[in-house]
């Protein structure tokens, strides 16, 4: 067989334009995930009751529950297990500090003292930029003299603080994010 003859062909009358499938295995999940053929009455559906996708179209493939799992519900506080693998819960008792123009602060504001309501909020480590810098016996020959003037140096000093203050409030609104999922999973399970 040549590799480029695609023998299976979907017998959907939608589908005749398609140029068919190399194998047997794209053929069906052509199938399962266009014609929602091959499911055996089992759909993939978030088990977070206030999750869109816990009702509805749900998901076509297992990995991509697991994406959407790992991806929007890892603050949860239930562990979850899909499949025999166990998810845990992201840690809500580590603590990280933000630094900011020279001040150092804790993440985490105290909670409310003996209400269960009110949870404390989740505290998320730093996360560091990944991206190489250059040192200074070799940034030393790229820097023109002009580049030394106070004004360019204010600037630079400048755009590192405001990309701190970027970092700092992604980080926030990140956390803030996750106690409001957090209160409504609260609020419709009192």
């Amino acid at each position: 067989m040549d590799k480029h003859d695609r023998p299976y062909k979907c017998n959907d009358p939608d589908c005749a334009k398609l140029p068919g499938f190399t194998y047997s295995g794209g053929l069906l999940r052509h199938q399962r995930e266009v014609h929602r053929m091959h499911t055996q009455g089992k759909k993939l559906m978030c088990p977070y009751s206030d999750c869109n996708r816990s009702s509805g179209k749900g998901f076509t493939r297992q990995e991509n529950l697991k994406e959407h799992i790992r991806r929007l519900h890892r603050s949860e506080d239930i562990p979850f297990t899909l499949n025999n693998t166990t998810l845990p819960p992201l840690s809500r008792t580590s603590t990280s500090t933000l630094i900011i123009a020279g001040i150092s602060a804790p993440a985490t504001a105290p909670a409310a003292a003996n209400d269960p309501r009110v949870l404390p909020p989740i505290s998320l480590p730093m996360h560091h930029p990944s991206k190489r810098k250059r040192n200074s016996a070799t940034s030393s020959a790229y820097v023109s003299e002009d580049e030394t003037a106070p004004e360019v140096r204010a600037l630079r000093d400048e755009v590192s603080y405001l990309r701190r203050e970027l970092e700092y409030k992604g980080t926030q609104i990140d956390e803030l994010q996750r106690e409001m999922r957090e209160l409504r999973r609260l609020l419709q399970h009192p």
